[in-house]
């Protein structure tokens, strides 16, 4: 989930154009979106802490994709709302009450041959008609492949959660993914309870939200967490860094250990690794 902030222009697929501010609305600070449509402030109906990440213009209607952005990602807001067009008036909320796949909306976009919206969200995708009846909908799901082994996403009928493991190898970017299985099979089915979050879907949880430090049970996990802190590509190489320092492992501790001695690394790297290194001395018995 990528956090949205500042502004961005958002077209419709005729290429009108909306310049977007994004609200910012959580811990110790709020503030509300903002539209702008030729040139000129957009009198829209939306919550002030409700985010646009996608439009469409259809006739005299606007139809908005929303979301609620914050420092750990995106989150469901509104739905899509249509309203009109030369007025600020809302003609009606599409929401999961009304059949659409719930998440933040990440696209919406006309079919002109079928005479319907399409809207994808970040669980699933929708086909909304003129009438704003849901015509269809299906969801997002996420496994291992039984051929290739890799993480491999599908769209089915029913809203299932998806196989944490295997939207972490995606986000790794495993490259061995046999290996990667071998080390997934071998974890318990049940994990330690930690709050609310129980066995995979903590991992993810905790993998993005941090504060939390991994049970031994996914050490094995430890080698793949170390590849993607070295990779090249700045949110993975982000991704595993900032995982490292959850394993109370011997390679984690070896690798950040490594790690501080490399005079290329950002300031933001060096501070990140320093502070894992003296965390991991306080934990020493």
């Amino acid at each position: 989930m990528e956090y949205h902030s500042g502004t961005e222009t958002l077209r419709s697929s005729s290429g009108q154009a909306f310049q977007v501010t994004h609200a910012g609305c959580s811990e110790g600070f709020r503030t509300g979106h903002a539209l702008r449509y030729h040139q000129r402030p957009f009198p829209d109906v939306l919550k002030p802490c409700t985010s646009v990440a996608a439009l469409e213009i259809i006739g005299a209607q606007v139809w908005f994709g929303t979301m609620h952005p914050y420092e750990g990602g995106e989150a469901e807001a509104e739905g899509v709302v249509v309203q009109a067009r030369d007025k600020k008036q809302k003609l009606v909320a599409i929401t999961v009450k009304s059949g659409l796949t719930p998440g933040p909306v990440h696209m919406l976009r006309e079919d002109p041959f079928t005479k319907t919206v399409w809207v994808a969200t970040a669980r699933g995708l929708t086909q909304i008609d003129h009438q704003f009846q849901v015509r269809w909908a299906s969801y997002w799901y996420e496994d291992f492949d039984a051929t290739s082994g890799r993480s491999e996403t599908s769209l089915i009928a029913t809203n299932k959660r998806s196989n944490a493991f295997a939207v972490l190898g995606r986000e790794l970017e495993v490259q061995d993914w046999h290996a990667y299985r071998e080390v997934v099979q071998l974890i318990p089915p049940a994990l330690e309870r930690w709050g609310d979050f129980t066995d995979f879907q903590w991992v993810l949880y905790n993998a993005h939200m941090g504060g939390v430090d991994f049970p031994r049970d996914l050490n094995g996990l430890v080698p793949f967490v170390i590849q993607a802190a070295q990779s090249k590509d700045p949110k993975v190489h982000l991704f595993g860094l900032g995982n490292v320092c959850k394993f109370n492992d011997v390679r984690a501790h070896e690798f950040l250990n490594t790690m501080a001695n490399n005079l290329s690394l950002t300031s933001f790297d060096r501070d990140w690794i320093r502070t894992c290194l003296k965390r991991w001395e306080t934990l020493k018995p």
